[in-house]
C-alpha cells in the first residue's frame, strides 16, 4: 500500500500539477504533451518544455482567458495572454471578416503605413506591423515602441525591461457566442528582463549576443505556442468558403530588435 502511495505521488508529478489558485479555474504545470483549455472551451492551448523549466500555464475563472508564464532565473520572463472575445469592434477587429480588408492590411504592413494611424487613433505606440497565421487565421501582429521608456520600471533597486507584442485574429464561430458569430482571438506576449542580472556581468559573451540569445528563445518559445493553439469553435468550412483559412503555420521572424536599457 505505502509502495502504491508513492507510485501515485510520482505519476502526478510527471503528469503536471494541476492546483486551484484565487481567481483561475487551474494553475498547471505544462510538462510534456500538457494541453489547457479556456473556461468554455473556446480554445486550447500547449507550451514547450525545454531549458528544465516548465511553462506555468493559468485558465483564468473569466471568460476564456489563459495565461502562460515562464521564468528563467537570471535571465528573463516570458508573459502570454491569450484572449477570446465577442467583442470585435476593438482594434477595428470586424474589419477584418473582409478578405480585402486583410489583403490591404498585409500590403500596408509592406509600405509601413497603418502604423501611424494606429498610433494616432488609439494612443499606442507601435514600431513595426506584420502578418502572422494562427491556426489557420490570418492576423494583425503589432510591435510596441519604446518599450524601454514606457515599460523601464524601478523595482526596489531593479529596473525591468520589457519588449511587448499583440496579435488580433478575427473568426467566425460555429454557434453564436454572446449572441454574434464574429469572434476574436487577441494575443498579448512579452519578454523581460534586468540589465543588471548578473548574466550580463558574469559572461564571456558581449550584451548584445546575451540579449540575442534571449530573443532567439522567446521566438523558438513564441513559435511553439501559436503553433499549438487551437480554436475548438471556430467554423472552418464557412472561414474556408470566405477566403479566410489558409494552410500557413505561424513562423519565426527576425522581427526582434534590440532594446535599449537606457
Amino acid at each position: 500500500m505505502k509502495n502504491l502511495v508513492v507510485l501515485i505521488l510520482i505519476s502526478f508529478l510527471f503528469v503536471g500539477c494541476v492546483v486551484k489558485e484565487e481567481g483561475y479555474l487551474s494553475t498547471t504545470n505544462m510538462l510534456d504533451n500538457i494541453r489547457i483549455s479556456s473556461k468554455r472551451q473556446v480554445l486550447s492551448v500547449s507550451a514547450p518544455n525545454n531549458m528544465s523549466i516548465p511553462f506555468t500555464g493559468k485558465v483564468i475563472d473569466h471568460l476564456d482567458r489563459i495565461v502562460l508564464i515562464r521564468d528563467i532565473p537570471d535571465e528573463m520572463k516570458e508573459m502570454v495572454h491569450i484572449k477570446h472575445s465577442s467583442e470585435t469592434y476593438l482594434f477595428d477587429s470586424n474589419k477584418y471578416f473582409n478578405k480585402e480588408n486583410l489583403e490591404l492590411f498585409e500590403k500596408e504592413v509592406n509600405e509601413n503605413k497603418n502604423i501611424i494611424e494606429y498610433t494616432k487613433r488609439y494612443g499606442k505606440r507601435y514600431n513595426r506591423a506584420f502578418v502572422d497565421y494562427i491556426d489557420g487565421m490570418k492576423c494583425r501582429t503589432l510591435e510596441w515602441n519604446e518599450l524601454s521608456n514606457i515599460y523601464n520600471i524601478s523595482t526596489g533597486k531593479k529596473k525591468i525591461v520589457t519588449q511587448l507584442f499583440e496579435t488580433y485574429c478575427s473568426f467566425y464561430s460555429l454557434e453564436p457566442i454572446q449572441n454574434t458569430y464574429e469572434q476574436l482571438l487577441h494575443l498579448s506576449y512579452s519578454y523581460s528582463y534586468n540589465p543588471e542580472n548578473s548574466i550580463f556581468k558574469n559572461n564571456n559573451e558581449t550584451k548584445e549576443q546575451i540579449l540575442k540569445n534571449m530573443q532567439n528563445q522567446f521566438n523558438q518559445d513564441i513559435y511553439e505556442i501559436f503553433n499549438s493553439i487551437k480554436i475548438d469553435v471556430m467554423d472552418r468550412e464557412r472561414m474556408k468558403k470566405e477566403g479566410l483559412l489558409y494552410d500557413r503555420k505561424y513562423e519565426i521572424r527576425n522581427y526582434i530588435k534590440e532594446i535599449s536599457e537606457n
